[in-house]
């Protein structure tokens, strides 16, 4: 596993595995600046916040579950879980909306372990649902898709103040199948729903339905460029 994941690990595979503590160290930190700064903005304590979030994954676990192989989460109870995916999405989400490879001290990072970071969210084992994370960033109202975008360009969408132009594309079942649909559209006439499910779902899971992926556009003082993160 050591030649796989380098520092961080999410979802319920490799959880609290012993030669990634350093990772669990960060994901802690990390989530505990993100449910501060949704406390902030709800007028709520931290705990409060806390709470709240929990509670959207805990009433939704039931579906959630399903989205993983029944080895990945042998072992975990609901409640197990629900905890795994709100520290650990919570924590991938700050990650992706603050990765700045010209600022890693943003994230408490050298920029040797921003890197390995910034592969290890890509790895399959490594993968979250993407719903779960959008019932995340729906309670802290912050675009997903943009938080995408700016993970895939090391912090350049949120350096540069890009702005999204929605595409519809279907939508993704995780971080790594976004990035495979940045270079396969609907727009292009391949059909996506009739490749093979990632190995991090159940077979008895339904096609993408279709949602919206995005570019990126940026606007100049002379001309306006759009640009793909």
């Amino acid at each position: 596993m050591k030649d796989f994941i380098s520092i961080i690990s999410f979802g319920p595979i490799h959880h609290n595995s012993e030669c990634l503590k350093e990772g669990e160290h960060y994901k802690l930190l990390w989530t505990s600046t993100f449910v501060e700064e949704y406390g902030k903005q709800i007028n709520q304590d931290g705990h409060q916040a806390c709470k709240l979030l929990l509670n959207k994954i805990e009433d939704n676990i039931v579906e959630l579950k399903n989205m993983f192989t029944e080895d990945a989460i042998e072992g975990f109870n609901d409640n197990d879980l629900a905890w795994i995916l709100f520290v650990d999405g919570c924590s991938l989400l700050h990650f992706m909306e603050n990765v700045d490879d010209q600022y890693p001290e943003g994230l408490n990072l050298k920029f040797d372990q921003l890197m390995y970071i910034w592969r290890d969210v890509k790895l399959l084992e490594n993968q979250l649902p993407y719903q779960m994370l959008e019932i995340i960033c729906n309670a802290r109202g912050i675009d997903l898709n943009f938080l995408v975008s700016n993970y895939q360009g090391m912090g350049a969408c949120k350096r540069y103040g890009m702005t999204l132009i929605p595409l519809k594309n279907p939508k993704p079942f995780h971080i790594l199948d976004s990035s495979r649909l940045m270079y396969l559209t609907s727009d292009l006439g391949i059909d996506i729903e009739e490749q093979g499910q990632m190995e991090t779902h159940s077979e008895g899971n339904e096609p993408n339905q279709t949602g919206e992926n995005t570019t990126l556009n940026q606007e100049d003082d002379d001309d306006e460029e759009v640009l793909s993160c």
